[in-house]
């Protein structure tokens, strides 16, 4: 939904922010390390949690969104134009995620199938998540990498029937030493392509 009143702040974690850290010795993660992660806070309200990760030659994101909070999709756009037949359909920003430093690219972005929350009779069109989703792209061989030499960072909305927050260069640095801890590992196979082009 769209809105004027929108603040954003990023909520610093403990060790150094969004680098990961083992939980003895930060120069040696282990598999119990957490993933990054940054919370999306509106005024006093946590509402958005993003956490990062490796896994299986993919970089993997998951949002969690606090009731009644969403996000929007990566192909936000291409399905509006679709829907719409408008070149520059009125929808909410999609999410983008840029990739920085050492950490490349190597196929397409994968999502989780987001949920249709358009407006036909405003002529309004756009897709979301709520709850948690994720995003998953193919890297190359972080083998090279050093512990804060891979970062994304993210670009976005977050909204409610009343009310949206900007997501602004909110940046995740990444410990490729350590694996997601068990129950993060996600079946990438369940999630689908970007509509085109």
């Amino acid at each position: 939904m769209r809105s004027h009143n929108r603040q954003l702040f990023l909520l610093c974690l403990p060790s150094a922010a969004l680098v990961l850290a083992g939980p003895a010795t930060a120069a040696v993660p282990t598999p119990a390390s957490p993933p990054a992660e940054a919370v999306l806070q509106y005024r006093d309200e946590q509402i958005v949690t993003y956490r990062a990760w490796l896994q299986e030659g993919h970089l993997v994101v998951q949002v969690q969104h606090q009731e009644p909070w969403h996000t929007y999709a990566m192909d936000n756009v291409e399905r509006a134009r679709e829907r719409s037949g408008k070149q520059r359909p009125d929808t909410e920003l999609p999410t983008v995620i840029a990739l920085q430093g050492d950490l490349r690219a190597t196929g397409g972005w994968l999502q989780t199938a987001p949920r249709e929350l358009s407006q036909p009779e405003l002529r309004w069109y756009t897709w979301g998540f709520e709850g948690i989703s994720y995003f998953a792209v193919p890297i190359s061989e972080p083998d090279a990498f050093e512990a804060g030499e891979a970062k994304i960072t993210i670009n976005g909305q977050a909204c409610t029937a009343e009310r949206c927050a900007m997501i602004d260069d909110l940046e995740f640095v990444l410990s490729t030493e350590a694996p997601p801890p068990n129950d993060l590992v996600l079946e990438i196979h369940e999630l689908i392509p970007l509509a085109g082009p």
